[in-house]
Protein backbone atom coordinates (compact mmCIF):
# COMPACT_ATOMS: atom_id res chain seq x y z
CA UNK A 1 0.00 0.00 0.00
CA UNK A 2 1.41 3.38 -0.99
CA UNK A 3 1.65 6.53 1.04
CA UNK A 4 -1.40 8.71 0.35
CA UNK A 5 -2.41 10.65 3.48
CA UNK A 6 -1.65 14.35 3.13
CA UNK A 7 -1.46 16.93 5.93
CA UNK A 8 -1.86 20.59 4.90
CA UNK A 9 0.58 21.59 7.66
CA UNK A 10 3.28 19.43 6.07
CA UNK A 11 3.10 21.03 2.62
CA UNK A 12 5.06 23.93 1.17
CA UNK A 13 4.62 25.65 -2.17
CA UNK A 14 7.31 27.33 -4.21
CA UNK A 15 6.84 30.11 -6.78
CA UNK A 16 9.07 29.17 -9.69
CA UNK A 17 11.79 31.64 -10.75
CA UNK A 18 10.92 34.60 -12.97
CA UNK A 19 14.22 34.34 -14.86
CA UNK A 20 17.13 31.92 -15.22
CA UNK A 21 17.87 31.72 -11.51
CA UNK A 22 16.65 29.64 -8.55
CA UNK A 23 14.03 29.82 -5.81
CA UNK A 24 13.62 27.81 -2.61
CA UNK A 25 10.49 26.87 -0.67
CA UNK A 26 10.07 27.51 3.02
CA UNK A 27 11.35 24.60 5.07
CA UNK A 28 9.46 21.61 6.38
CA UNK A 29 10.61 20.55 9.84
CA UNK A 30 10.91 16.78 9.50
CA UNK A 31 12.73 15.98 12.74
CA UNK A 32 12.40 17.48 16.21
CA UNK A 33 16.05 17.04 17.17
CA UNK A 34 19.19 17.28 15.08
CA UNK A 35 20.69 14.31 16.94
CA UNK A 36 17.93 11.80 16.19
CA UNK A 37 17.63 9.45 13.23
CA UNK A 38 14.68 10.17 10.94
CA UNK A 39 12.49 7.09 11.24
CA UNK A 40 9.00 8.40 10.41
CA UNK A 41 7.07 6.04 8.15
CA UNK A 42 6.51 8.52 5.33
CA UNK A 43 7.63 9.64 1.91
CA UNK A 44 8.30 13.01 0.30
CA UNK A 45 6.26 14.01 -2.74
CA UNK A 46 7.17 16.78 -5.19
CA UNK A 47 4.76 18.08 -7.84
CA UNK A 48 6.07 20.21 -10.71
CA UNK A 49 3.43 22.16 -12.68
CA UNK A 50 2.66 22.25 -16.40
CA UNK A 51 4.81 24.98 -17.99
CA UNK A 52 3.81 26.60 -21.28
CA UNK A 53 6.11 27.58 -24.15
CA UNK A 54 6.51 31.14 -22.84
CA UNK A 55 7.55 29.95 -19.39
CA UNK A 56 9.83 27.17 -20.65
CA UNK A 57 10.97 27.79 -24.25
CA UNK A 58 12.47 25.01 -26.39
CA UNK A 59 15.61 23.52 -24.77
CA UNK A 60 15.18 25.54 -21.54
CA UNK A 61 15.09 23.51 -18.30
CA UNK A 62 13.63 23.64 -14.80
CA UNK A 63 15.51 21.39 -12.36
CA UNK A 64 14.17 20.42 -8.92
CA UNK A 65 16.33 19.38 -5.94
CA UNK A 66 15.55 18.55 -2.31
CA UNK A 67 17.85 20.21 0.20
CA UNK A 68 18.35 19.58 3.92
CA UNK A 69 19.72 21.56 6.86
CA UNK A 70 20.42 21.21 10.57
CA UNK A 71 19.80 24.90 11.28
CA UNK A 72 17.41 26.17 8.55
CA UNK A 73 20.21 28.44 7.31
CA UNK A 74 22.86 26.37 5.54
CA UNK A 75 21.43 23.83 3.08
CA UNK A 76 22.93 20.92 1.15
CA UNK A 77 21.35 18.82 -1.59
CA UNK A 78 19.99 15.48 -0.33
CA UNK A 79 18.26 14.43 -3.61
CA UNK A 80 19.62 16.06 -6.78
CA UNK A 81 17.74 16.45 -10.04
CA UNK A 82 14.62 14.62 -8.88
CA UNK A 83 12.62 16.22 -11.69
CA UNK A 84 13.95 17.90 -14.83
CA UNK A 85 11.47 19.61 -17.12
CA UNK A 86 12.85 20.48 -20.57
CA UNK A 87 11.08 22.73 -23.06
CA UNK A 88 9.82 20.70 -26.02
CA UNK A 89 11.71 21.16 -29.30
CA UNK A 90 10.34 23.98 -31.49
CA UNK A 91 7.30 24.86 -29.31
CA UNK A 92 8.61 24.75 -25.74
CA UNK A 93 6.53 23.88 -22.72
CA UNK A 94 6.64 20.85 -20.42
CA UNK A 95 4.10 18.50 -18.88
CA UNK A 96 3.48 18.30 -15.14
CA UNK A 97 5.75 15.89 -13.29
CA UNK A 98 5.73 14.08 -9.94
CA UNK A 99 8.42 12.49 -7.79
CA UNK A 100 7.95 10.44 -4.64
CA UNK A 101 10.75 9.03 -2.48
CA UNK A 102 12.12 8.38 0.98
CA UNK A 103 14.45 10.48 3.06
CA UNK A 104 17.63 8.84 4.34
CA UNK A 105 17.66 7.70 7.98
CA UNK A 106 20.34 10.32 8.63
CA UNK A 107 18.14 13.12 7.21
CA UNK A 108 18.65 16.50 8.81
CA UNK A 109 16.00 18.50 10.67
CA UNK A 110 14.80 20.78 7.83
CA UNK A 111 13.85 19.98 4.24
CA UNK A 112 13.08 22.35 1.36
CA UNK A 113 12.51 22.25 -2.39
CA UNK A 114 14.77 24.18 -4.77
CA UNK A 115 13.87 24.96 -8.40
CA UNK A 116 16.57 26.16 -10.79
CA UNK A 117 15.74 27.54 -14.22
CA UNK A 118 18.13 27.56 -17.16
CA UNK A 119 17.02 29.64 -20.15
CA UNK A 120 13.47 29.88 -18.79
CA UNK A 121 10.98 32.69 -19.25
CA UNK A 122 8.87 34.14 -16.43
CA UNK A 123 7.62 31.13 -14.45
CA UNK A 124 6.65 33.14 -11.36
CA UNK A 125 2.95 32.47 -11.96
CA UNK A 126 3.47 28.73 -11.52
CA UNK A 127 4.01 26.80 -8.28
CA UNK A 128 5.71 23.57 -7.35
CA UNK A 129 4.77 21.67 -4.17
CA UNK A 130 6.68 19.57 -1.65
CA UNK A 131 4.79 17.58 1.02
CA UNK A 132 5.11 14.62 3.34
CA UNK A 133 2.87 11.61 2.75
CA UNK A 134 1.92 9.08 5.43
Amino acid sequence: MGYEVKDALLKKTLDLPATATHEESDALEVSGDTHEDFVADCEVEVDAPVLDGTELPAAATMIYDLEESDDDTTYNVVHHDIITQTGAASVGGAVAANWQGRLPVAAKRYLRLKATGVGNGDCSGSEATVRLLF
